[in-house]
């Protein structure tokens, strides 16, 4: 699905907006207001850089001491101080339940008199973040994995995610949505704000976490009093999965140029009827009603630092909520560095994933058996029987097989959701076969055709006139 022109220009005006203000107190503003939380001892800004979703500085203080701030930048994040008060949270909660490696939090804040909104300040990690290591190209982030990596080189990442994913299993949570503080307790009392309703505001326009259409089940578009990501928390992962597939019919539904004609609207419309048809067949029913556990959107080697020790780092938590279980025993997506959508772009990469697969799945279980020992458990069986219950290194081999893996790469992707290659894995698991098996209302789908088509054709002729208006002031 391509992006709104438009809402990228509007968004791309916020980010101009926001630098324009930091411009002004870059420097030595910026760091008298990081000194006042170490007594006043003066530090100056090293350096600066740009994420996806953060500006990033890095201050040196005349005793060698460095901290980094970052700012989530307004246009690249929608709603900035929800986004770093459940991150902030999220830190909290794993400096306090567990031994994950994160850089130490030292300040926060939602708002400055700098006029640069949310901010956090942390020690900074001296080290080089993983996917430089791995690119074939370090300076394109789009580049993928080295064809000529050795396994000794990842083993040992491999072990301390392993530890870390297990180390997130260890702590489950009651509810599916985000982490927050009440009382000096952590709770899950408001649902996830993720990284795929960001980026349908950001690169859609659409706002999928505020109004929600039931064009499911065939109705026209019922609006919701408040944001979806202040509502209550889910209960159940089928109540959760079904939620993202409203959310993914309301994408298509509202975005104007999220077709590009007749053929296409009904290819994207039979998808999403599908996708909610077949997710109770992707449920885990043993683990649907919880306990759940965090998960991470945007758990990838980017953010991962690798210090000088051979230690790794995970250094962004945004887009971390409690979610179903089956979402952090899935294979990891990463093990390439680019998404599933993006392997069958190199002819023949898409098998190096079974052999990468394979060792991280060894390392697990051998990591899962460690600590197990530890614990005083006891491995009851060699088909990943763990102290009574089925072992996450078991359920996530089960997750390659059946198609959960697939199923979740759905749930995360928007624009990408209609990829082939995705909708081909997915036919080759799911117990409903091909699209043809899935019924659908063809006089709903007409009407959703000849609606979204005239749409469509308007917001050409919008993107048209401002292209033409573009070119008349740059001349």
């Amino acid at each position: 699905m391509d992006f709104d022109e438009l809402a990228e220009a509007t968004h791309d005006q916020s980010v101009t907006n926001w630098f324009n203000v930091y411009d002004k107190v870059q420097g030595d503003v910026v760091s008298r207001f990081v000194s006042k939380y170490r007594d006043n001892l003066p530090c100056k800004q090293q350096g600066v850089a740009c994420g996806s979703f953060n500006w990033v500085v890095r201050f040196e203080f005349e005793d060698g001491v460095e901290w980094i701030m970052r700012f989530p930048v307004p246009g690249k994040v929608v709603h900035p101080e929800e986004k770093m008060r459940r991150e902030v949270d999220t830190i909290k909660f794993l400096e306090e339940q567990t031994s994950v490696p994160t850089p130490k939090l030292i300040a926060f804040g939602m708002a400055d008199e700098l006029g640069l909104g949310p901010f956090t300040i942390s020690e900074y990690i001296h080290g080089t973040p993983l996917d430089k290591l791995w690119r074939t190209d370090p300076k394109d982030p789009r580049s993928l994995l080295r064809t000529d990596i050795r396994d000794g080189e990842l083993e040992g990442v491999y072990r301390q995610v392993a530890n870390i994913i297990l180390e997130l299993s260890e702590n489950p949570l009651d509810r599916i949505g985000s982490l927050c503080i009440e009382e000096g307790k952590f709770a899950v009392n408001s649902r996830p704000l993720t990284l795929k309703m960001n980026e349908v505001v950001r690169f859609g326009g659409v706002a999928i976490d505020g109004m929600s259409s039931i064009f499911l089940s065939g109705s026209s578009v019922a609006h919701k009093s408040s944001l979806d990501h202040l509502e209550p928390s889910f209960t159940s992962s089928a109540e959760y999965f079904n939620h993202v597939a409203q959310q993914t019919a309301d994408h298509l539904e509202k975005q104007r140029n999220s077709i590009d004609g007749p053929y296409d609207a009904r290819r994207r419309f039979k998808h999403r009827h599908r996708f909610q048809a077949m997710t109770a067949t992707y449920v885990d029913e043993a683990h649907s009603h919880g306990p759940f556990t965090l998960s991470c959107d945007d758990f990838r080697p980017a953010n991962f630092i690798l210090d000088a020790n051979g230690k790794i780092w995970w250094i962004d938590l945004e887009w971390t909520y409690a979610a179903p279980y089956q979402m952090l025993y899935s294979p990891p997506r990463w093990l390439l560095l680019g998404s599933p959508c993006r392997w069958p772009e190199i002819p023949g990469f898409t098998d190096l994933f079974e052999p990468k697969f394979e060792l991280f799945h060894r390392i697990l279980v051998e990591e899962e058996a460690r600590r197990a020992e530890v614990k005083n458990h006891k491995l009851e069986s060699p088909l990943g029987e763990l102290d009574g219950k089925q072992s996450l290194s078991a359920l996530m081999r089960k997750a390659m097989t059946d198609g959960k893996f697939w199923y979740h790469e759905l749930i995360r992707e928007s624009f990408d959701f209609d990829d082939d290659f995705l909708w081909e894995k997915i036919s080759q698991t799911s117990p409903l076969g091909g699209l043809a098996d899935v019924e659908i209302d063809k006089g709903e789908m007409e009407a959703f055709v000849a609606r979204k088509v005239a749409v469509w054709r308007e917001y050409e002729k919008e993107v048209t006139a401002k292209r033409e208006q573009d070119e008349i002031k740059a001349v």
